[in-house]
């Protein structure tokens, strides 16, 4: 999902290949969805998911390869009588389902290269991705702030090797933060892999 300006000029997507001659095929389906609609994406959620639960994916996960320069969010919908959501590592095996920059798992402050957040009450303006007069542009939005995740496992604490559940605050935006730095590592990282599900109010 991405925001577009409406009196400016169409927008506008553009392909960046490799040097390489094989072929390419592309289908990609564009929707309009009207500034009423109730499936519209709350601005600055480039994924946007609308059930009790699912699974969200970093892009390019599919192709075992994560992609650099990175920050967007993966929001979702919250329904009636859930106040929270829990993500958890996807049952997978190939791709890595959660396999970020450094290798070994870190959490918090730990990660500055590379981190999935799962947000809370605080907020913090940021720099995102949009599509502003047809053109990438980055915007900068309320950015909610919380836990992150970074390294081989999706664990708690620092150094954990069993993968682990992440609950979002009490409260907080249904909100899922990415991050990678155009200076991470270049093809050694598979991204991430996660399921969701909202938790009912209690």
């Amino acid at each position: 999902y991405v925001n577009i300006d409406s009196t400016t000029t169409q927008p506008k997507l553009s392909i960046t290949t490799g040097s390489a001659t094989s072929a390419r095929n592309y289908q990609i389906k564009v929707s309009y969805i009207e500034c009423n609609n109730p499936m519209r994406a709350p601005s600055g959620c480039l994924q946007y998911f609308t059930g009790t639960s699912g699974t969200m994916q970093s892009y390019n996960f599919g192709g075992g390869v994560q992609l650099q320069n990175q920050r967007y969010l993966l929001c979702i919908r919250r329904k009636t009588g859930f106040c929270g959501f829990q993500l958890t590592e996807s049952q997978t095996s190939a791709p890595d389902p959660f396999n970020l920059f450094p290798a070994i798992n870190t959490v918090l402050t730990s990660c500055t290269m590379n981190f999935v957040r799962a947000a809370n009450n605080h907020f913090a303006a940021s720099t995102i991705a949009a599509i502003v007069g047809g053109a990438a542009t980055p915007i900068t939005v309320n950015i909610p702030q919380g836990d992150d995740r970074c390294g081989g496992v999706f664990g708690a604490i620092n150094g954990e090797t069993t993968p682990g559940a992440l609950q979002s605050s009490p409260g907080s935006p249904f909100f899922v933060e990415y991050f990678v730095a155009d200076a991470n590592l270049a093809g050694t990282q598979t991204g991430f892999s996660l399921d969701f599900v909202q938790t009912p109010c209690m």
